[in-house]
């Protein structure tokens, strides 16, 4: 199910500048379910954020992700 507009907003969990100062542990976007973003990760194109850092990552995005991501 594609995310839209009625969808809450994301679980903001630290300030930016603390998210991204912070370690990072790179693992499949499969696994991430409840994790928080320490980098932004953007589709190109059109360039547009799906992650920030500082968000939790919650399943629905993540499952968008995969759904629109090239096989």
């Amino acid at each position: 199910m594609p995310v839209s507009e009625s969808d809450p907003l994301p679980e903001i969990v630290l300030p930016p500048r603390e998210a991204v100062m912070q370690s990072v542990v790179f693992m499949p976007i499969g696994r991430a379910v409840g994790r928080i973003a320490g980098r932004a990760l953007v589709a190109y194109s059109p360039g547009t954020a799906w992650l920030v850092p500082d968000e939790r990552l919650r399943r629905k995005i993540i499952e968008e992700i995969l759904r629109s991501a090239p096989s």
